[in-house]
């Protein structure tokens, strides 16, 4: 193996545009190279030489085209965290639905940094001993503006997706997810919060038929102005009740139902529908 050598700075300045996830990303590996073989990398990224990608578990395979006819082949390894780690990690993210929630809609929570660092490791690298790297080229140095541009570029796949960072950790988005959805099913089953026809919620909703309002037909008309999609403030008590139960409350325990309902649907329908690893960008 090549010996890294020198510091990037402002060329990691410059790519430091997309979500915070992407820039630490970014601080990691930019510490690796040169300004001058930084600035040719993303330069190379920018300009889309890097003409494939196949993704695995700690490991990545690029073709990068240079200056010659034939691309090179860059191959870049990340150490894997251990399974004590991602148990931990797993732990943490059954136990708050909204984990799996933001991360199937594109965003990584910047809360899974500390659960990571709480288990004694770090979601990103800290240093050159957690890379390895290697470029065809005749390039003496390593990482070589080949290797930096497919740095660059995986940033730009982790801006869309998350995952990539967990599979380049060692974690599949598919292994994560059946791993999410086991621990959910238990968290669920033990504390009894899985939105279930005949539980609580959907109960309390099915007899609010049934129930005689207390109050006037004036309030029913508020929840029309709601902009589409917009969370619903429940905070404030209601001047209606279902029997003896406070609107607000059974809206309450309804919403929070329904919305851990939608976080199982969504990381059990991710779980079954990721693709396993392999080409992201084709040439």
């Amino acid at each position: 193996m090549r010996q890294t050598k020198g510091r990037a700075t402002a060329a990691a300045t410059a790519a430091h545009s997309g979500p915070w996830w992407t820039t630490r990303w970014l601080d990691a590996v930019t510490c690796l190279d040169t300004e001058a073989r930084a600035r040719r990398g993303l330069s190379y990224a920018r300009g889309g030489r890097v003409l494939s990608l196949h993704l695995e578990p700690g490991r990545v395979v690029a073709k990068v085209q240079g200056s010659r006819p034939d691309p090179y082949t860059v191959a870049i390894g990340v150490l894997p965290l251990p399974d004590s780690v991602w148990n931990h990690v797993l732990d943490a993210m059954a136990s708050k639905a909204l984990f799996a929630a933001k991360l199937l809609a594109g965003h990584l929570p910047q809360e899974l940094e500390d659960v990571f660092q709480q288990a004694g490791s770090s979601l990103f690298p800290r240093g050159p001993a957690d890379f390895w790297t290697d470029c065809s080229c005749p390039d003496w140095a390593n990482p070589c503006k080949h290797v930096m541009a497919v740095f660059y570029t995986l940033a730009e796949e982790m801006a869309e997706d998350p995952f990539v960072l967990f599979t380049l950790r060692g974690r599949t988005k598919r292994d994560l997810l059946s791993a999410l959805r086991t621990r959910r099913s238990a968290v669920s089953q033990a504390d009894g919060t899985a939105p279930q026809a005949g539980g609580t919620a959907a109960s309390a909703a099915a007899g609010a038929g049934t129930e005689a309002w207390t109050g006037g037909t004036a309030g029913a008309r508020s929840s029309a102005t709601a902009s589409a999609g917009a969370s619903p403030d429940l905070r404030s008590p209601s001047p209606f009740r279902v029997g003896q139960v406070d609107l607000m409350d059974l809206l309450r325990s309804i919403y929070q139902a329904a919305r851990l309902w939608a976080a199982e649907a969504a990381v059990g329908r991710a779980a079954a529908e990721a693709p396993p690893p392999g080409p992201r960008v084709k040439p």
